[in-house]
């Protein structure tokens, strides 16, 4: 952190104090009178609130060690009764992200951290332009432009516990329980509600969440769409040192009504009314390579009916910094025949867009055989023909961050339905991600 930054912030306190006033005497033998920041340099001496080094000098050019960030802060809090409120915000602020160095210090952060607010908030505000191009001509083409708004709330109950929650303007309710997270623009749907709540802990070693949270089952969300599905019941991990272990087990449908597009329930998904859920993964990682091997069930308890039972693997190698690729395999061993997917994705680029500048190509294929998935469930585009079917999805993407929390994609996406030919389109997408 450049001198010159902290000289910017810190001055901003002095002046604030009330009824304060300091000479204009400069004691640092490198900062000429006629520099810009000679008189905020003057008044941070004065204050008491800079001290320079041994040598008469300030070293304005010099990076900061949080260390010495920290005795500034320290400084300030000591001065902060004067200052009027939004400076001693920007002070507490402060004070709790140097909390360590500071507590190194011997200055106790403990009442700054009780004025922090408890309950703290991001989100993501999503807008996406989409055209759909449908290769049969009977079936008119779509474009359509789409936002939504995911916002998630988490405060500290105590050393062990936080309580988490998610609103959303769109979810998966009871009439229409299926992977719709967008609304289109003009949409007079108000489907905005409190999703997700819940109580996260940690028993002994095991941490356990309790309440309505994520369902998360397989690494690609191909299986279900972490992002915008939920379950009610609980999750444990833990750690055994080589091996990251995750369990499942709660209630994610109960009297849904599928329906069709003429309003009729489909007798293929009468038995997808009442959905419990029960999962095992077990994931390690050996150098460059990631891998975990899973197991889920999907059963309807009220009529006593096995829907599917999955066991699948996963991998992850990271070649170098600019090269990963992804691969994921199921069987659905509730089904006969067709009962297995795959895909495989390939990601050029940053790895993870984290600052300006940062960007990545993305390519996944995957291939569906008709009894493996259930299609309202997956993150995949799949045909509108059928819940259940035989396809292949083809998704390019390149991703581009415009700043640390704004992101930009364009998308091409290709399915093709082996089980009725009308139903094969080409997906063009373009999406702004805004973190906040």
């Amino acid at each position: 952190m450049k001198k010159t930054f902290v000289v910017t912030l810190a001055v901003l306190f002095v002046l604030s104090i009330a009824g304060t006033a300091f000479a204009a005497a400069n004691p640092f033998v490198d900062v000429p009178a006629k520099h810009w920041s000679y008189d905020a340099v003057a008044k941070l001496a004065k204050a008491g609130i800079i001290d320079g080094y041994g040598d008469g000098t300030f070293r304005g050019d010099k990076t900061m060690t949080r260390y010495e960030m920290a005795q500034i802060v320290a400084k300030a809090m000591a001065k902060s009764d004067k200052a009027d409120a939004e400076t001693k915000a920007l002070v507490d602020k402060l004070a709790v992200e140097f909390a360590q160095e500071l507590n190194n210090l011997g200055v106790r952060v403990a009442k700054l951290e009780k004025n922090q607010p408890n309950m703290k908030f991001t989100g993501t505000f999503d807008v996406r332009y989409r055209t759909v191009d449908y290769d049969a001509a009977s079936t008119a083409s779509d474009v359509n432009a789409f936002y939504r708004l995911r916002m998630e709330g988490a405060a500290k109950v105590d050393d062990k516990t936080t309580f988490g929650m998610r609103f959303v303007t769109n979810a998966p309710d009871k009439s229409d329980f299926g992977n719709t997270t967008w609304l289109k623009f003009g949409d007079s749907t108000n489907n905005a509600k409190i999703d997700r709540v819940f109580v996260a802990t940690k028993v002994g070693e095991v941490n356990t969440t309790i309440g309505r949270q994520a369902l998360v089952i397989d690494p690609l969300s191909i299986i279900v769409d972490s992002a915008a599905f939920s379950y009610d019941g609980v999750k444990l991990g833990w750690n055994t040192g080589k091996f990251n272990i995750t369990a499942n087990h709660g209630r994610f449908v109960k009297d849904v009504k599928y329906l069709d597009s003429n309003k009729n329930e489909v007798a293929a998904l009468a038995a997808f009314k009442n959905v419990d859920v029960d999962s095992i993964r077990v994931a390690s990682k050996v150098g460059k390579l990631a891998y975990g091997v899973n197991y889920a069930v999907f059963k309807n308890n009220i009529d006593d009916i096995d829907l599917a039972t999955y066991y699948f693997g996963d991998v992850v190698y990271n070649f170098d910094k600019k090269f990963s690729l992804a691969g994921e395999y199921a069987k659905n061993d509730e089904a006969n025949d067709n009962d297995n997917f795959w895909s495989v994705k390939a990601t050029y680029g940053d790895q993870v867009l984290a600052a300006k500048g940062q960007k990545n190509f993305v390519v996944q294929y995957t291939d569906v055989k008709a009894n493996s998935l259930f299609n309202r469930f997956t993150t995949l585009d799949t045909p509108n023909g059928n819940v259940f079917d035989d396809y292949k999805v083809l998704d390019l993407n390149y991703n581009y961050a415009f700043s640390a929390n704004m992101k930009g994609q364009l998308q091409y996406v290709k399915v093709d339905d082996k089980t009725q030919d009308k139903f094969d389109y080409d997906y063009y997408k373009v999406t702004l991600s805004v973190k906040f």
